[in-house]
């Protein structure tokens, strides 16, 4: 992530945060005129501490803990009153507070420990994803416009289900998986087949579901994933932390990683490190991943050597795919 892209994520933040906090300050202005009460209130709720020290000072003879229990009960009764009010005006009692859009970061894109809102992670995987050109691919391959139709349903010799019944079960349990993530054992899930068998169309539905619910997604191609942690590996930038986003830290952040089409990338040491390094950190830290690929399982042992593919037999749900290429058939 380029520090111009970067710049604009956080002047967004500052836009959505300086704009709910005005609009809290209109609600307050515009009740507070109506209701001097809830005015004379919300002031005292304010100089409450200040009041409270200023009287203890006063009084230093008097115990802290009873000093701490007038209060509590004072603001008790400051704050009964306020929601008495608000109630009795068909409002909320969160009326007068600011509505952030991400209430965990207050829309400042950190947490109070220093470390990045899930929020803000999501926004730097949208705008890749966006910057790839094909972010509108989600709106038109998911699991509602998922047609069982387009697949053959005679048994191939060998097998017992047709294409459509194999992907109806698949489907079925994949759809289940994203209803209960991250509450999943296990949470990774391969598939694998020859092309065009629904493979990408069913790692988009994952992908949508997810999505939708409030969960950090970052789907890439295995082509470009390798690209990326290339680039990484052999980046001199001297960018700052800050003003740069690298894959190894969105590995190590986004709830569910989606690597399609494993084996199109130039398979080489390098690449099928990075592969393992890829899968292994996302086992540690026990994040979820889906991998799709037109290679066998033998296929991976192969090209991904033994240790990766002893990993993903035994840390994936694994979804063997098969018939001809739709893409074929479709033309």
């Amino acid at each position: 992530m380029n520090s111009e892209t970067m710049k604009k994520i956080r002047s967004g933040y500052e836009t959505r945060r300086s704009e709910a906090e005005n609009a809290a300050k209109r609600r307050r202005a515009e009740l507070f005129a109506q209701q001097p009460q809830l005015a004379e209130i919300d002031r005292e709720l304010s100089a409450t501490g200040a009041s409270a020290l200023k009287y203890y000072l006063a009084h230093p003879d008097l115990d802290q803990q009873t000093l701490l229990t007038r209060l509590k009960s004072r603001t008790d009764t400051l704050l009964a009153e306020k929601k008495q009010i608000l109630n009795s005006l068909g409002l909320p009692e969160d009326y007068l507070e600011v509505h952030y859009t991400c209430p965990h970061c207050e829309d400042t894109g950190y947490l109070p420990d220093g470390q990045r809102c899930r929020c803000m992670t999501q926004r730097i995987i949208d705008a890749a994803y966006q910057s790839s050109g094909t972010n509108g691919v989600l709106e038109k391959e998911n699991f509602n416009t998922f047609n069982l139709n387009v697949f053959p349903q005679t048994t191939p010799p060998g097998r017992s289900k047709s294409p459509a019944e194999n992907v109806r079960t698949i489907a079925n349990e994949v759809f289940a998986y994203c209803r209960n993530f991250p509450n999943c054992t296990p949470k990774n899930i391969l598939f694998y087949g020859p092309p065009g068998t629904g493979k990408t169309f069913l790692c988009n539905c994952i992908a949508k579901a997810l999505l939708d619910r409030g969960f950090t997604v970052l789907y890439l191609s295995s082509s470009e994933l390798m690209r990326q942690m290339a680039d990484d590996h052999f980046s001199s930038s001297s960018d700052a932390k800050d003003d740069t986003e690298s894959i190894r830290d969105r590995l190590r952040e986004v709830d569910m990683l989606i690597i399609d089409d494993l084996g199109a990338e130039h398979i080489n040491s390098l690449t099928v490190a990075h592969f393992f390094e890829c899968l292994n950190t996302r086992l540690q830290l026990n994040l979820a991943t889906v991998i799709s690929t037109n290679f066998s399982l033998k296929g991976i042992a192969d090209n991904y050597t033994d240790r990766t593919s002893s990993r993903i037999q035994g840390y994936f749900r694994m979804y063997e795919f098969y018939g001809k290429d739709l893409r074929v058939s479709l033309l």
